[in-house]
């Protein structure tokens, strides 16, 4: 089950992946930081090769009840515990246009 995070100073942690992001195979060392006011909001960056700044959503927060099943090896993977609550973020996609 996803628990939303409470509203907490901005924080940065530094984050890899397990498996390279699709379209972003050669960037490797990325951090994760905490939007400023706004709950749930993080901004994952990465400075090289090139620059890169994704904007993710803790789905507890903006969307209840997403819980994609996790497979067990993807678990052992990040050493974690199968029965351990994961925090589940989904990457925000910004359109300029405004929707129909």
């Amino acid at each position: 089950m996803n628990t939303p995070v409470a509203d907490l100073p901005v924080t940065s942690t530094p984050v890899t992946f397990t498996a390279p992001m699709p379209g972003l195979e050669n960037v490797h060392a990325f951090t994760l930081r905490s939007v400023e006011g706004a709950t749930g909001l993080y901004a994952l960056e990465a400075g090289s090769p090139s620059p890169v700044r994704l904007f993710l959503a803790d789905a507890a927060v903006f969307v209840p009840g997403y819980a994609p099943p996790v497979p067990a090896a993807t678990v052992q993977a990040l050493e974690l515990e199968q029965d351990q609550d994961l925090q589940v973020l989904v990457v925000l996609n910004h359109s300029p246009k405004p929707p129909r």
